[in-house]
């Protein structure tokens, strides 16, 4: 990633896009794809790798990426979840602990992409710290 962010004012927008979308975005579906959802010891570095590409990635890229790759696991990984009726204190350190995750990305973007209401996508964040 550091190597290619002198060359994003060089090349135009929609070449760094093609070059970005055949070179890099394969590889950042497999990372996304071989992140071990698993609320019981989730570890988040897949997802940070991905993130630290956000600058250079377009949103709608990005979006289209966690959309294929990492939130249809993660939403029905939270449904798993949310049937055990985990505890209110739970619930409420999960919601706490993953705030900064999102962060990085537009839930706005997001919901809109998804179809799904931008509280929605945050919910997900409760699976990152169990």
């Amino acid at each position: 990633m550091l190597m290619l962010k002198p060359w994003v004012n060089v090349f135009s927008a929609g070449h760094m896009e093609a070059f970005l979308s055949k070179n890099i975005l394969p590889k950042l579906a497999d990372c996304l794809q071989e992140l071990v959802i698993n609320p019981a010891n989730q570890t988040m570095d897949n997802w940070k790798w991905v993130m630290a590409w956000k600058d250079l990635i377009s949103a709608q890229l990005l979006v289209t990426l966690l959309d294929r790759c990492f939130f249809r696991r993660w939403l029905q990984t939270l449904v798993n979840w949310l049937n055990t009726s985990p505890t209110t204190r739970r619930l409420a350190f999960g919601t706490r602990a993953g705030k900064p995750l999102f962060r990085s990305i537009s839930l706005v973007t997001l919901s809109s992409k998804l179809g799904v209401s931008s509280t929605c996508i945050y919910s997900c964040v409760l699976l990152t710290v169990y």
